[in-house]
């Protein structure tokens, strides 16, 4: 996620304050973190609290993909290696609409390319980035060849 946008998502959710927001991104960009980490040292929220925040912000389901089975003939929806170029999962299909968590849900382009590609409604949720990643390794595996 571009971390202005996520912390201007944040600001604008009353969640932090410019000046806090501008401490979280020289937290970030001067120790190497992503804006999460960042967020959660500076003791302003934890990594559910952010992903709930993000969810809210944008409209969408916060999935905890632990608690969440993804049926394999949903998997089967994405091919593999658009799975992995887009860093998306899908997660359920409901009528005709796929259900996909993205690595990076304020990326509107993602979801209207998976529209594009796929042939089907698509509505975003929210999930932990390291829940999807897992997840399409485990479904998809890891090799980027066939992309």
């Amino acid at each position: 996620m571009n971390n202005q946008q996520v912390l201007d998502l944040f600001v604008d959710q009353n969640v932090l304050e410019k000046t806090q927001a501008d401490d979280v991104l020289t937290e970030a960009q001067q120790n190497g973190k992503t804006i999460l980490q960042a967020m959660v040292d500076g003791g302003f929220m934890d990594e559910s609290g952010f992903y709930h925040t993000v969810a809210e912000g944008i409209g969408a389901q916060f999935i905890d993909l632990n608690d969440h089975e993804i049926p394999p003939a949903v998997v089967k929806l994405v091919p593999a290696g658009l799975a992995r170029l887009h860093r998306v999962l899908p997660v359920d299909l409901v009528d005709n609409t796929l259900r996909v968590a993205l690595a990076d849900p304020l990326e509107s382009r993602t979801a209207e390319d998976l529209r594009f590609a796929l042939g089907r409604d698509i509505e975003v949720v929210v999930a932990p980035v390291e829940q999807i990643e897992d997840r399409i390794r485990i479904f998809y595996g890891s090799d980027t060849a066939s992309m």
